[in-house]
């Protein structure tokens, strides 16, 4: 009778820990999150060039997409101004975003000249060259050119 009660209580105790630890597998799988991203549509106007002319902030601006916490945007932007020779490059990630985030909005991007040329305040062209990857994978590519007002700080 011992054994049986034995018995009886160890395969109570077994197909307890079999379920919970199938609970907790469940529970485990992880299932993507939807978040927002911001994707790159237009760049501003204006663009800042900083007092010694090694760097320039140019703003690009977007909607807010949904996304997964899987999915990363990303842009690479480069001005360059004919009048002084300059060229920079910058490089943007969208930062996750909740759902409580502005619809719309700008972002600034800091351009670094390259070489020993300096931007000054004038006209400059602004081009972005954006990408969406899931997963590594890229999944949508995009890119805009504009001509841009450079203000000098003073």
């Amino acid at each position: 009778m011992f054994k049986r009660i034995c018995r009886a209580g160890l395969l109570v105790a077994l197909t307890t820990i079999a379920i919970v630890g199938t609970e907790q597998q469940a529970a485990a799988v992880k299932k993507p999150i939807i978040i927002f991203a911001r994707s790159p549509q237009s760049i501003e106007p204006t663009g800042l060039a900083s007092q010694n002319g090694r760097q320039v902030v140019v703003e690009l601006g977007g909607p807010k997409v949904p996304g997964f916490t899987v999915t990363k945007i990303s842009a690479s932007v480069v001005v360059y101004q004919e009048s002084t020779g300059a060229i920079g490059m910058g490089i943007w990630h969208s930062p996750l975003l909740g759902a409580d985030a502005p619809e719309t909005d700008t972002f600034p991007v800091l351009v670094h000249a390259q070489g020993d040329t300096c931007f000054t305040g004038g006209p400059a062209i602004a081009c972005y060259f954006a990408e969406e990857r899931v997963k590594g994978q890229v999944v949508r590519t995009w890119s805009l050119c504009k001509e841009i007002q450079l203000l000098q700080l003073p």
